[in-house]
């Protein structure tokens, strides 16, 4: 794993036995911003604006950028949400530690550690704005909530060509249930596997513009049968 910096001079990780990066080498903040801030958690602290705690679900804590981004908006909204991240491989202290995102996001030193510091599978309350669960596990075998729970979804899996089981119909199957109606998940995915994987599991599947040199990206929604 290898620190590289990208075109708007946040960090990302490389992993460099498959060549495949955490994020857009043209801007890991604001690839986040574009893919999961502004297209999925905005447009869902709109859609579900009476609930009193947005129920947020990643796919892969990876640098813990999703995360600080979330918690920083939840802040400057004064909305409280519960962050639910399930990761396999967590990034160790000596590259998280370096990682630039405070700096640049102008935010305490101790931002993106205590992040990654918090205990695993447990809610920890962050502030009073964001508390945060992450939880210590394959995604494959995550036991979803069965009843509606979570109102937007980062689907922030490495490409399906690396991980083909993480972008299946089976797995989107699992997690539907989990989802309000109505519940939005974004990914900087587009392939055409990924957009069948999920309508076959009940979403609503829109394309939106990409980031960067990727031309489109997804939006999906969950929508219950009437």
């Amino acid at each position: 794993m290898q620190l590289t910096l990208t075109a708007d001079g946040s960090h990302t990780l490389e992993l460099t036995d498959l060549g495949e990066h955490y994020h857009s080498t043209e801007g890991a903040i604001e690839e986040a911003r574009h893919v999961y801030m502004r297209p999925c958690l905005l447009a869902a602290f709109d859609r579900f604006a009476d609930t009193d705690q947005l129920h947020i679900f990643e796919m892969g804590f990876g640098t813990g950028l999703n995360a600080l981004l979330s918690s920083l908006v939840a802040q400057q909204l004064h909305r409280k949400v519960l962050y639910t991240s399930v990761e396999l491989h967590p990034v160790s202290s000596d590259i998280y530690s370096r990682l630039n995102y405070a700096e640049l996001l102008h935010l305490p030193p101790d931002s993106l550690n205590i992040l990654h510091e918090a205990p695993w599978n447990e809610t920890v309350a962050i502030s009073p704005w964001f508390s945060l669960c992450k939880c210590y596990a394959d995604i494959c075998s995550y036991e979803f909530p069965l009843q509606p729970f979570f109102h937007t979804v980062f689907y922030d899996a490495f490409a399906p060509q690396y991980q083909p089981s993480l972008w299946s119909a089976s797995l989107f199957g699992r997690m539907a249930p989990a989802l309000h109606d109505g519940a939005l998940l974004t990914t900087y995915c587009c392939k055409g596997d990924v957009k069948r994987a999920l309508r076959a599991a009940g979403f609503l599947v829109e394309k939106l513009p990409g980031f960067g040199r990727k031309r489109e990206m997804l939006r999906a929604t969950i929508v219950r049968e009437q």
